[in-house]
């Protein structure tokens, strides 16, 4: 909470939800991050492979700046710019220098309202990812978590919330053309709906003159709304094997989904009920049992996220490992999870735990790239830094008896879908 303390948020500008945390800084950095909504499900129905290019192919070129003046300028100014899209969602993250923000944001401004989005760089950028994607064909992670993620996501082809094979995510990008980027930016963008973040050191006042210059009266001329992530009760569990010849390594992915927000009674005791299974850093259920005593994995671990909302959580579980292990680590995993079920954890791993997420989140928040990210994504769901303090305390509080009960009431090893992809013909 000493951090909300010091948060401004001023009005928004346009639509752009404000949030500001001026501070001495090493070496006067500063971070600023920036996210523009546009769209809704339907009316962006075919337009998701254009919107993955947007931000990216914003940064190559401007009225009065080409790909490399933009490099150049960003240099000269100490500053690194990146972009991130999803469908309905763009994002920028910038750090420079004190002295250099007001020069940066003004690059920021050229790019947002006068991107050129040249056509020879669409071009470099699609050839890029093709040959990316054609890689992933035959790598074992990348088909394994393809796969997992279809098997916990359905929805028609469609809906621009289906999750394509990686064969269909190829021939989709052979079809998008830059017309339908530009269309893209043309028909929807703009600052009515949007979050943007500064922390570290800075004059408020500079930066907000930039700001106002930036989004004032730039309006998104289509309607826009959250594209929902439900849970689907549907879902059913399944266990398949990918093969993937001539790979070294294999993969495994297990995962299943939960009706839960982030701000559900249950969801502190989840999160530390998933640290013991397979979210610690450095120890785990799952770690010790697979690479420490086992020797089958060069990397295990659970991950547990839920959506602060749509009442939508989710569990999945992760190795790396020599494919002759592949029926080991399976019956591993299976074991793992059945025993911390049936048994318990006990008190000296829920201290071990509390002790390892609070110091996880402790250093997340002196990162100020990170803090500019958490406070952006607070703004869009309409919290303070006050539901962080709440849940640290919550964790805090926990008992053995409470992560228990939340671990047998959501995790089901029957629901669990599980995906093995590797070069298993030595197994056979």
């Amino acid at each position: 909470l000493a951090i909300e303390a010091r948060v401004q948020r001023p009005a928004p500008i346009e639509g752009v939800k404000l949030a500001l945390l001026p501070k001495k800084t090493r070496g006067d950095a500063v971070h600023v991050h920036l996210n523009l909504h546009y769209g809704t499900t339907e009316s962006l129905k075919g337009k998701v492979d254009a919107a993955s290019f947007l931000s990216s192919l914003m940064l190559r070129g401007t009225k009065n700046l080409n790909h490399q003046q933009i490099q150049d300028a960003l240099d000269k100014n100490f500053a690194r710019l990146s972009g991130g899209a999803s469908v309905g969602s763009l994002s920028y993250s910038v750090r420079t220098k004190r002295a250099n923000l007001p020069a940066v944001l003004e690059i920021l401004r050229q790019v947002l309202r006068e991107p050129t989005l040249p056509e020879s760089e669409f071009a470099i950028m699609k050839n890029e990812r093709l040959a990316g994607l054609e890689q992933g064909r035959s790598d074992p992670m990348r088909q394994g978590i393809n796969h997992l993620q279809r098997l916990l996501s359905r929805y028609p082809a469609t809906d621009v919330r289906y999750v394509p094979t990686i064969a269909e995510d190829i021939q989709r990008l052979k079809e998008v053309t830059v017309e339908d980027v530009r269309s893209l930016y043309r028909d929807y963008l703009g600052a009515s709906h949007g979050e943007l973040t500064i922390v570290g050191d800075f004059e408020p006042s500079e930066a907000l003159s930039v700001l106002a210059r930036t989004f004032e009266s730039w309006k998104n001329p289509q309607p826009y709304a959250r594209i929902e992530r439900p849970f689907q009760p549907d879902l059913k569990p399944t266990r398949e094997t990918i093969l993937t010849p001539d790979k070294a390594n294999a993969s495994y992915f297990a995962g299943l989904t939960l009706e839960m927000k982030d701000s559900d009674p249950d969801y502190p005791a989840l999160v530390a009920g998933n640290y013991i299974l397979g979210g610690g850093l450095i120890s785990s259920r799952i770690a010790d049992r697979l690479r420490q005593k086992g020797g089958l994995s060069y990397r295990a671990a659970a991950n547990f996220t839920a959506s602060p909302l749509d009442p939508r959580g989710n569990l999945q579980i992760t190795a790396i490992y020599n494919p002759v292990n592949v029926a080991k680590v399976v019956s591993g995993v299976d074991e793992e999870v059945a025993r911390i079920l049936r048994d318990g954890v006990t008190a000296e791993e829920l201290k071990r735990a509390k002790d390892g997420y609070l110091k996880q989140l402790e250093v997340s928040r002196t990162n100020d790239d990170m803090l500019a990210s958490s406070l952006a994504e607070n703004l869009f769901i309409g919290r303070t830094m006050q539901f962080d303090a709440d849940l640290e305390a919550k964790i805090k509080s926990l008992t053995v008896e409470e992560v228990n009960a939340a671990l047998r009431k959501y995790i089901h090893p029957e629901q669990l879908s599980v995906v093995t992809a590797g070069d298993f013909k030595e197994t056979k």
